[in-house]
């Protein structure tokens, strides 16, 4: 009797499992996909408020294409490195080595009921040099020709606005002479709401 209610529980749990969708299945917590863009959050009002989304390292999932490397970026550290607030060095899959190394992150901007302005800041760094591009176009780089781009002082700094609804992709460079290397991001994009009589002009 006890093995026959064991096996009805055991059916039965199976039955429930494939009438629910599969985004009900899926673990709460863990990071977005690489596929799955950051949604940038719209106005609710015209009070003047600033919502936010991060798309930092640590906090969203990279990835990363270079000299043997091919997907999401992973957890990387150094003693060299210098920390982030508000974000985590990440790098390719067994500390990668010389090269260049690209990594990226999409972020869609949806079609506001009401508008807002999207700007799209922080900062950047990595072992040795980065270079920062929103959809192409170069937004930040760490300053001269510095090989010491993973100290804080040398972090690349970018502050862009986001013009158009859409998907986006912002994409980290990092250029390594040898060794060892990784990359670290805090980026956030802010979204403007209006305020007052700015609503009808956003």
């Amino acid at each position: 009797m006890k093995l026959r209610s064991t096996l009805s529980n055991i059916v039965l749990a199976a039955a429930v499992a494939a009438t629910l969708p599969a985004a009900s299945l899926a673990q709460p917590g863990g990071p977005a996909k690489a596929d799955s863009p950051v949604k940038v959050p719209c106005c609710t009002c015209v009070d003047g408020t600033t919502k936010t989304a991060s798309i930092a390292t640590g906090v969203n999932t990279w990835s990363v294409t270079g000299p043997g490397a091919s997907g999401n970026a992973v957890g990387a550290s150094s003693s060299a490195w210098a920390p982030l607030a508000g974000a985590a060095w990440v790098g390719p899959s067994g500390n990668g080595g010389q090269g260049s190394y690209t990594y990226t992150v999409r972020f869609q901007v949806p079609r506001c009921v009401i508008g807002g302005r999207v700007m799209l800041k922080g900062k950047a760094g990595g072992d040795n040099r980065v270079t920062v591009l929103l959809d192409g176009n170069q937004i930040g780089a760490t300053p001269g020709s510095t090989q010491y781009g993973f100290h804080a002082a040398n972090f690349a700094t970018f502050n862009a606005p986001v013009t158009s609804a859409g998907t986006h992709t912002l994409t980290v460079r990092v250029d390594n002479e040898s060794g060892p290397t990784g990359m670290i991001a805090q980026a956030v994009l802010e979204m403007q709401c209006p305020k007052g009589a700015e609503a009808g002009n956003s």
